[in-house]
């Protein structure tokens, strides 16, 4: 169901460019460059994970839903494409995010629940620690 996933994203993204609300228009740009991904589309997947790239760059995470899912999405496609230094560098900065925002939880066992149960949150700390070695 990638098609209609996309076309739903597609939707959602152009709604969201058209209410300001560019946070969440990032968010579904993410579930394109997903779908393009699943789709084997590459050439999409290079556009959208381009322009993620780019917004992450500029505009940081502020009023995303997901934003650290966005980071991952980001190392995906630089992944598939071959392209390791920008997936090295989606890596250190959505880990630094990650921490950034743990950080700010001042239950440990919380924190502890907030960076190890969450999957993307956890994948995102595998491969920093890949990297970091």
């Amino acid at each position: 169901e990638v098609q209609e996933a996309r076309q739903n994203f597609e939707t959602a993204r152009k709604i969201f460019l058209a209410s300001g609300a560019q946070g969440y228009a990032a968010d579904a740009l993410a579930g394109l460059a997903r779908c393009a991904l699943a789709a084997h589309d590459l050439e999409a997947a290079r556009q959208h994970g381009a322009e993620l790239w780019d917004y992450l760059q500029r505009h940081g995470t502020q009023g995303m839903e997901f934003p650290l899912r966005a980071y991952l999405t980001c190392v995906e496609t630089f992944s598939a494409l071959n392209e390791q230094d920008q997936a090295r560098q989606a890596i250190e900065t959505g880990h630094h995010e990650l921490m950034t925002r743990s950080h700010k939880i001042s239950r440990g066992e919380w924190e502890r629940s907030f960076l190890f149960n969450i999957p993307e949150h956890h994948a995102l700390i595998d491969l920093w620690e890949q990297i970091a070695r």
